[in-house]
């Protein structure tokens, strides 16, 4: 939940007074209004408008933020059923896992309160960087909710990326199941686009979504997430999702989940952006992930004594040259004989010098902790993390001579 500074509360109140306030001219006729005077509610602000559903930022009398969902006056008598079957079914199943929780229901019954969520949705996990067991895992955990939104006597029927939030740990929560009609949508033009990608082809039709229409969605879902290319192991999954025929698809959001479990366990665990849990968790760690490491696999000394060498060599280079053609081009005198053994003297030090400089310095090798490390005793083997060295001496010489007769 977004925590409000003094600012954004007079910000939030003047929104409030603009959108609800009774005395204004028709504001107390406007749905939400309505709903939000119900319940007891303080609408705060417009989070968003899909006809003909709109969904607005309340404030509880605690102080606790929440969303009220609200169907329009506009709305037909079927959309409006409808409206009330989902609210009043979500309201008395409870807690569902991964699926927006319904708190209270208006009298009139055109208005629901639901969990605020506002950390993203599906569309935002590509920014996550997530491996692909990671992102199997919350379609995993999308597709039990699905089922239990079935399970409930619910269908979603708009299964898109952008109605499945993230919760404050990053795990799927679905929204608006039930209460957008996609073959509406496309009639009216209205953000039908957003939901006629994931749609089946029957419901963009004008057919009623079912369990099997869901399951078409969860498969456009997974290949939006995880495509084949990246993990060919969902390319059978994804071609049974979105069969053409419904028969032929995945009788169950449960048996599709069954299906991930099965790719998922053949996955390593390893990758370390896997075990961020939650938003707080990854705006902390992002930095040090994405930090580049220039020059990896080079040593220090050799990065640093490069730079070096290089104006070295080509100064004594400069040096040599110009003594050379002075001595080609001038007058043939001592003193210009004497000029250019000196300055053929310093150029010569000074890319002995750079040469030097350029050579890497000898370093001990160092044998790192870990699997396999040998242990004491044996000729030749160090500790973990110490210096390795050649042993020398008279027994040392004999032991050598020993095993080269042995080899042999």
């Amino acid at each position: 939940m977004a925590v409000h500074s003094r600012c954004m509360d007079g910000i939030d109140a003047f929104l409030a007074h603009a959108i609800v306030d009774p005395t204004a001219s028709g504001a107390a006729n406007r749905p939400e209004a309505r709903a939000a005077k119900a319940l007891g509610l303080q609408i705060l602000g417009l989070l968003g408008e899909r006809s003909p559903v709109s969904t607005w930022r309340a404030r509880k009398d605690d102080g606790k933020q929440v969303a009220l969902v609200v169907i329009s006056n506009s709305a037909s008598e079927a959309e409006r059923q409808r409206f009330a079957s989902v609210a009043d079914r979500l309201h008395a199943a409870g807690a569902l896992p991964a699926v927006v929780r319904v708190h209270a229901v208006s009298p009139s019954r055109d208005a629901f309160v639901v969990d605020l969520w506002t950390t993203g949705c599906a569309t935002d996990l590509p920014t996550l960087h997530w491996p692909p067991r990671r992102r199997l895992e919350f379609v995993r955990r999308a597709m039990q909710g699905l089922e239990a939104l079935h399970r409930s006597g619910v269908v979603h029927g708009c299964l898109c990326a952008d109605n499945v939030l993230l919760d404050d740990d990053l795990q799927p929560v679905l929204a608006e199941a039930g209460i957008i009609s996609v073959h509406a949508l496309s009639l009216s033009k209205a953000d039908a686009p957003k939901y006629a990608a994931f749609a089946a082809p029957e419901v963009k039709s004008g057919a009623e979504p079912d369990v099997p229409s869901d399951v078409w969605s969860a498969g456009r879902l997974l290949e939006l997430l995880v495509g084949e290319k990246e993990l060919p192991q969902v390319a059978g999954i994804v071609r049974r999702c979105t069969a053409t025929r419904p028969q032929a698809r995945y009788a169950s959001a449960g048996e599709l989940a069954a299906a991930l479990d099965a790719v998922i366990a053949t996955l390593p665990t390893g990758d370390r952006i896997s075990r961020v849990g939650s938003a707080p968790d990854f705006v902390r760690d992002r930095p040090s992930l994405a930090r580049p490491n220039p020059g990896r696999g080079t040593s220090r000394s050799a990065r640093s004594a490069r730079p070096r060498s290089v104006p070295g060599i080509a100064i004594a280079v400069a040096m040599l040259v110009s003594a050379l053609a002075g001595l080609l081009l001038g007058p043939p005198t001592d003193a210009a004989r004497g000029l250019f053994v000196c300055v053929m003297g310093v150029g010569v030090a000074l890319g002995a010098w750079s040469l030097r400089s350029a050579r890497p310095a000898p370093s001990s090798v160092r044998r790192p902790p870990g699997k396999g490390q040998p242990g004491k005793g044996q000729p030749g083997k160090g500790q973990p993390g110490k210096e390795l060295t050649r042993p020398s001496g008279p027994a040392a010489d004999r032991r050598r001579s020993s095993d080269r007769g042995h080899r042999g």
